[in-house]
């Protein structure tokens, strides 16, 4: 137990529920991100603006999930929180 909470931005969780789904690489996670934001109308911001094309969005968060599985996600799976 840590005694706190643990925060996990949007990505974070979607990249999560992804692994949860049985989606084994980060590649998987950003396409499932990606699903659901284009799927709700939505795109993502990076330096205050929305990137344009869906190639722009999976990009952007291909280059999100390889960083959350290098740094993030050890962290989550010693705590217990994402599937070991």
């Amino acid at each position: 137990m840590t005694g706190g909470g643990i925060g996990a931005n949007r990505m974070e969780q979607l990249f999560l529920l992804a692994l949860r789904d049985g989606k084994g690489e980060p590649s998987d996670w950003a396409k499932f991100g990606w699903a659901i934001l284009s799927g709700q109308g939505q795109r993502v911001i990076k330096d205050g603006k929305a990137l344009e094309t869906p190639e722009q969005n999976l990009q952007h968060l291909s280059a999100q999930a390889a960083e959350f599985a290098r740094k993030r996600l050890p962290i989550l799976k010693a705590l217990g929180i994402a599937p070991a």
